[in-house]
């Protein structure tokens, strides 16, 4: 009988430390939730019709950025993948700043380079979000 009782004031005691050590933190689909959260801020952002819309558009993945950058992760791989589609947004900042500048000089060949590096950054920050989606999924 005193076996039972044992047994019967450990389980509470063993349930509450588990929970303690799982509660601790955040677990990884918070802050998977708070990072794609974030990130997806950018699918409303408008393309750019002109010159003037490109500047609005550097202004709002600039916002974004700021914002990601905020967010509090602990998981190592969550807090990599965050600082690349940090370093994705701060390098579309430049093309957007170069684009703009071969708008107005109208340098043909810049801006076709542009084009092209906004291309590439696109194909990087796609397969971040896969590697997030991957991640963030098992």
């Amino acid at each position: 009988m005193l076996f039972l009782n044992r047994c019967f004031a450990l389980i509470p005691i063993s349930l509450s430390i588990c929970l303690l050590m799982v509660g601790c933190g955040d677990s990884k689909t918070p802050q998977c939730i708070k990072l794609t959260a974030t990130a997806n801020k950018l699918k409303s952002v408008a393309a750019p019709k002109d010159t003037s819309d490109l500047s609005l558009l550097a202004d709002r993945i600039d916002s974004i950025r700021i914002e990601l950058q905020k967010v509090e992760l602990q998981d190592s791989k969550l807090k990599d993948l965050q600082a690349k589609l940090v370093a994705i947004y701060v390098d579309s900042l430049l093309v957007l700043k170069d684009k703009s500048k071969a708008l107005i000089t109208r340098d043909s060949i810049a801006f076709k380079k542009a084009d092209r590096d906004i291309e590439e950054i696109i194909a990087r920050e796609n397969g971040v979000v896969s590697e997030i989606n991957s991640f963030c999924g098992q």
